[in-house]
């Protein structure tokens, strides 16, 4: 592994243990008036950074991203609002309706157990 590949691996080891240890303080929906500039839930570097734990080799880095995700689709839940969040291109990074609650709920909770399955099959 080269220094470069390893110094960016630590650095997004880092990146996730932090984004953990402060996900209650930053994830709460702004109370606010400029409630829309400041909430990380629709920002979509939050949603890539999460994509890209999922994906990562290191195990924890992975478990840390579900974390989050799981938090973030916490605090969607209880604010009860619509997310539509694009990406810098105009892709669809992260969708949330709160009429498709349940439906989209169900998905995630699978999509999450699935994660979680594969990670445990791995050990």
């Amino acid at each position: 592994m080269t220094s470069a590949k390893k110094y960016s691996q630590q650095r997004l080891d880092c990146s996730f243990t932090i984004l953990c240890c402060l996900a209650e303080q930053f994830l709460k929906t702004p109370s606010l008036a400029l409630a829309e500039d400041i909430d990380v839930k629709k920002d979509a570097a939050f949603w890539e950074i999460v994509q890209s734990g999922l994906v990562q080799q290191d195990p924890l880095t992975r478990k840390r991203a579900v974390y989050l995700l799981k938090k973030a689709l916490e605090f969607i839940q209880e604010d009860g609002g619509t997310y539509t969040v694009c990406g810098d291109d105009g892709s669809l990074v992260f969708y949330w309706e709160p009429k498709r609650k349940f439906e989209l709920v169900a998905l995630w909770q699978d999509y999450i157990l699935l994660i979680e399955a594969f990670d445990e099959r791995q050990v």
